[in-house]
């Protein structure tokens, strides 16, 4: 499939552009957000973290698109098998068939990541609670035993099965991948964490 092949050739975005850098868990966790997206929400408990951020002028619960961060511990689990219950939820929530894409991430690396990094896309035509199609690039990685996914997700009208739009979700993907990282923190290191986002 094309979004594979032209994964290879984007260009990944500068470490500079790093606008959301957070204690999360036992890691420093550093994403980047585009141009337009603003944080919207950010909840931690003991055993979830979630940051929500989407286009300005939009709302958690009205959104275009979407860029979440959430981390979840889970020891022993590999970033491939949290994706896999991730599609398989996405799937359950689907009315019509889901596309599904995992993509080999040879040369892809999560700064701070343990073992294999997951890269991916899910697509669902009609997601059966809201009735309106959703779209999403990924990333699952596992750092102290912990799940990290970055995602950027996008909704729109409802239709059947999709196709995705390589020229759209492989820029995206790249960006996910160019500006995520998960540090250990520094000892009497504080906000904004220099070490991690290379100040």
């Amino acid at each position: 499939m094309r979004l594979l092949a032209l994964l290879a050739l984007a260009p990944l975005p500068a470490m500079a552009d790093v606008t959301i850098v957070a204690p999360v868990f036992d890691r420093i966790a550093a994403y980047m957000l585009p141009d337009g997206f603003a944080s919207a929400y950010e909840a931690a408990e003991d055993a979830f973290y979630i940051h929500e951020a989407v286009p300005a002028g939009e709302t958690v619960d009205a959104w275009s698109q979407m860029i979440t961060l959430t981390a979840q511990p889970a020891p022993g689990v590999t970033a491939q098998a949290a994706a896999e219950s991730i599609g398989a939820g996405y799937g359950a929530a689907c009315a019509v068939p889901l596309t599904a894409i995992g993509i080999p991430p040879e040369g892809a690396t999560v700064p701070g990541a343990e073992g294999p990094v997951f890269l991916g896309y899910l697509g669902c035509g009609n997601v059966a609670a809201t009735g309106m199609s959703e779209e999403m690039a990924l990333v699952v990685a596992v750092a102290a035993g912990t799940i990290y996914t970055l995602q950027w997700a996008e909704r729109g009208p409802a239709q059947g099965p999709i196709e995705p739009a390589s020229d759209l979700w492989t820029p995206r993907l790249a960006t996910l991948m160019g500006g995520l990282r998960l540090c250990v923190p520094v000892a009497g290191e504080a906000a904004p964490y220099p070490s991690c986002i290379g100040g």
